[in-house]
């Protein structure tokens, strides 16, 4: 497992983060000037739109650390398609959790009293994109964050799920960005279990003991199969939070695919079920 960790001081914290976890993703937005983020490191106007034609968001780039943007700042990249979508899960007294999507407005503005009967009501929104990297290469990315963070905090699984004839022709990247109630703020890529499938590829994750601020991502890069000939992509892009204590094997049990994580039977009511957030674009392959 790699690992990579960041503290921010207390200043920066109580000025941005904040708002860079509970507003949530950014919509992504043009440069005009060269940039320098957090980490020092100066982000040409190229550059800036290359990663934002990746799917990266602004608050992705300002804490972006040096890794992934050597990993990503020469590619020729176009952002091809770009879906979000929030989710409020609730979680009854009595029976199993549920999931529905709600509109952006109540996901900012919602308001966090109790209800009487549930024991918590969560919301999350996921982001997911398609990106063009080269004319036989294209990207899958999905981001994660959430406006109020749960009670439980065990393992979890991120995840991008497709169909066709294309497959993950390079490695899955994973971080996690989070901050506590100290002000301390960290970066990690630290993960349980990774799944390459013919169908998508997912990361298990431990969520840190205390936070409250987190959010997650993860991409790969996808080709067509030998002597295939793909005139359109379709993904999902998925988040299965559990909703009390697992191992990391009963996390690992599942499958991904364009419905998204599949749980085994064994432990799928362990597990919050969230639609994908999906994604399609054209190409000619």
């Amino acid at each position: 497992m790699k690992k990579s960790k960041r503290i921010i001081n207390y200043f920066f914290i109580c000025m941005l983060g904040v708002l860079t976890f509970y507003v949530g993703i950014s919509s992504p937005k043009a440069l005009s000037h060269d940039f320098t983020n957090y980490y020092g490191i100066t982000i040409t106007r190229d550059e800036y739109a290359t990663l934002l034609n990746l799917g990266f968001s602004n608050d992705e780039i300002y804490y972006m650390t040096e890794d992934i943007f050597n990993e990503n700042k020469d590619l020729s990249a176009t952002l091809l398609s770009r879906n979000q979508k929030y989710y409020k899960t609730v979680y009854p007294t009595y029976g199993n959790s549920y999931t529905v999507e709600v509109t952006e407005d109540e996901y900012y503005n919602h308001d966090n009293t109790s209800i009487q009967g549930l024991i918590e009501t969560n919301y999350k929104t996921i982001v997911s994109t398609i990106s063009s990297v080269n004319s036989t290469t294209s990207r899958f990315k999905v981001t994660e964050s959430w406006s109020n963070i749960p009670s439980t905090k065990s393992y979890d699984v991120i995840g991008i799920g497709f169909d066709g004839n294309i497959h993950i022709n390079n490695v899955i990247t994973f971080n996690y960005t989070y901050y506590v109630s100290s002000g301390a703020y960290y970066t990690e890529s630290t993960y349980f279990y990774k799944l390459y499938s013919e169908t998508g590829g997912s990361t298990t994750f431990k969520l840190p003991n205390s936070f409250v601020g987190l959010s997650s991502m993860m991409y790969y890069n996808v080709v067509k199969d030998t002597g295939a000939n793909v005139s359109s992509l379709y993904m999902c892009g998925d988040y299965a939070h559990a909703t009390t204590s697992v191992t990391g094997n009963q996390a690992a049990s599942h499958g991904i695919g364009i419905g998204g994580i599949d749980f085994s039977s064994s432990v799928v009511n362990k597990f919050d079920e969230t639609p994908c957030a999906y994604s399609t674009a054209n190409v000619s392959w």
